[in-house]
């Protein structure tokens, strides 16, 4: 039994997109068509990221916070591209980066938080088994 199904199920999801953008790197090497493999990895990665912890925020208000951060690195990202400017374009790459490090954050914080009180009811069950 899944306590928190949304949860596991987008995590899975984010965990997914992580492997795709690795896995996209070294298709990038590929003569004629490496560019275009890894915008593919790059843009699935990033539709599975989004969904994955769009559906975790049905759990957890820790992975909605998450979500408003990867929704502004992904606009940081899209402006960027457009930038010719390296001093704005490298405030906006900085800008993204701390937008990670957010996203990583709360990630792990809601996840530990599921899990702590996925443990708490664990104990919960084995006390009631056991006559307490």
């Amino acid at each position: 039994m899944v306590k928190y199904p949304n949860a596991a199920s987008g995590i899975k999801k984010v965990f997914l997109a992580k492997i795709i953008g690795v896995i996209g790197v070294p298709l990038a090497f590929i003569p004629g068509i490496g560019a275009l493999l890894l915008m593919t990895c790059t843009v699935a990665a990033t539709i599975f990221n989004v969904w994955g912890i769009l559906e975790a925020s049905k759990d957890h208000n820790g992975y909605q916070t998450a979500l408003v951060f990867t929704v502004a690195d992904l606009i940081f990202s899209i402006v960027d591209t457009f930038i010719d400017n390296n001093a704005i374009s490298s405030v906006l790459s900085f800008a993204g980066n701390v937008m990670n490090i957010a996203v990583l954050y709360y990630i792990c914080k809601s996840t530990g938080d599921l899990l702590r009180d996925v443990k708490t009811t664990g104990l919960q069950i084995r006390a009631t088994m056991c006559g307490m």
